[in-house]
């Protein structure tokens, strides 16, 4: 059984051999895969309560881990470019 708790999939030593530029555009790329889910999410759940199919609203529970997966993802790269900024 799979649990809903990912980790991150970035460890911090590969995040330090990036230059600022790739993770700032990593980072980016991230946030727009992140809204898109989130805006499928919202799409599925709306389309299947208008429709009152409930059963593809629960279907749609499959998309939070890949949310989770993306959001660690995302802090990931954030706090490194934090730490960089900082020692800068």
């Amino acid at each position: 059984m799979t649990t809903l708790r990912t980790f991150c999939a970035y460890h911090p030593s590969t995040l330090q051999e990036l230059s600022d530029d790739q993770l700032l555009r990593g980072k980016a790329t991230l946030q727009r895969i992140g809204l898109l889910m989130l805006g499928l999410l919202a799409v599925i759940v709306g389309s299947a309560f208008m429709l009152e199919s409930y059963l593809v609203a629960a279907t749609s529970w499959a998309i939070i881990p890949a949310l989770i997966e993306y959001s660690h993802k995302r802090k990931a790269l954030l706090t490194e470019v934090q730490s960089r900024s900082r020692a800068n």
